[in-house]
Formats: C-alpha cells, structure tokens, sequence
C-alpha cells in the first residue's frame, strides 16, 4: 500500500499593489538579505526598485526570517505531537515507522517555491506527490494539482533536488512517497 504525507506550509505571498508600506530610506544600512531577494524577486539591485517593491522585499525578508528557523528542523528536531500529526496524514503507519522527511526540513522547498510563487503571483493550491526511494532520493513526481501559469519545469527542478531523510519501514530504510501541499495567495497578513 502507498503511504502519503501532507505537509501543509502557509506561504505569505506580499500584495505588491497600492497597500504597501511606506518603503525604508535610501539611506538605512541594508541587511544582506534585502539585496539578495531584490535580484531575486525582481531582478533588479535594491536600489532601482519602486519603494512598494522595496516595501515587499523588507517584508518579505522579516516573513522568511520569521518562518526560517522553525522551518528548517530536520525529522529528528520536530517534536514528538508534530511527528504524531505528520504520522497521522498517513494512511496507515505502523508504531516505529518513519516517514520520509527533507533533511533540511520544509524550508528545503517552501522557500525556493514561495519566491516563484511571489515572481510569478501565483495563486492557488499546488500539491505534488513524490516518490523517495530508500536512500532518500526523489525518483519521481506526480503533479496533482497547480495554480494557473506555475512552472512546471522549475517546480520539478526544485523539488527533485531536495535530499531526503529516508523512510524507515520496521526498521530498515524504504521507499515511500511524499506529498508537498502549498497554498498561494497574494493576501497581506
């Protein structure tokens, strides 16, 4: 029987319209991570940006700071009720076995998912089954539901590049499969 983890990952993805904060001075001393999600983002060096862009950046690197440490626990450091409710989106999980997990947790992937997701404004669910072989690789994907206009190709790339914590099946390393559940909106919170 195939088992399957939901893992569920709130993405903020900013509003870069006419409700952005008023944007920081030219002036302020810029912490690294600014410049780096100003070319990533936009393409642009920090300085050429409007200032709502420039308000999205701030915001969108204090949101991946926020998220960032919880995000990128490995299996081991989760606590025992969050490895109870991952245990529990599976069909069928005996006691002392593992499902398979991103060794550099959930972050491995909402991140680099999360910038297209605000690149291209996507909106919507994508959910993607994985297939993890026993030594942790992704061997293949299946694409079950995305948002109008995502990248396939690049999703794809991302999400076959992202090593994993293998399943372990009464006591041995196992194939299992994986379910990577993002919702995208362009709401502020």
């Amino acid at each position: 029987m195939i088992r399957t983890a939901s893992c569920l990952v709130g993405v903020l993805l900013l509003c870069l319209g006419a409700n952005a904060a008023a944007a920081p001075n030219d002036g302020e001393p810029l912490a690294a991570d600014y410049r780096v999600q100003a070319q990533r983002l936009f393409g642009q060096s920090y300085h050429q940006l409007s200032s709502e862009q420039k308000s999205a950046v701030h915001e969108f690197a204090q949101y991946r700071a926020a998220i960032r440490a919880d995000a990128s626990r490995s299996y081991q450091q989760l606590t025992a009720a969050e490895k109870d409710r991952l245990h529990q989106t599976y069909e069928s999980i005996p006691p002392g076995d593992e499902p398979p997990y991103p060794l550099q947790g959930m972050w491995s992937y909402s991140d680099p998912l999360g910038e297209i997701a605000l690149r291209r404004q996507l909106v919507g669910s994508l959910m993607v089954l994985l297939d993890i072989d026993s030594g942790g690789q992704v061997i293949g994907l299946n694409l079950l539901a995305a948002p109008e206009g995502a990248p396939w190709t690049a999703i794809e790339q991302i999400l076959k590049a992202i090593p994993f914590k293998p399943a372990v099946c009464s006591g041995q390393a196992c194939a299992m499969q994986y379910l990577v559940q993002m919702d995208f909106s362009m709401e502020r919170r």
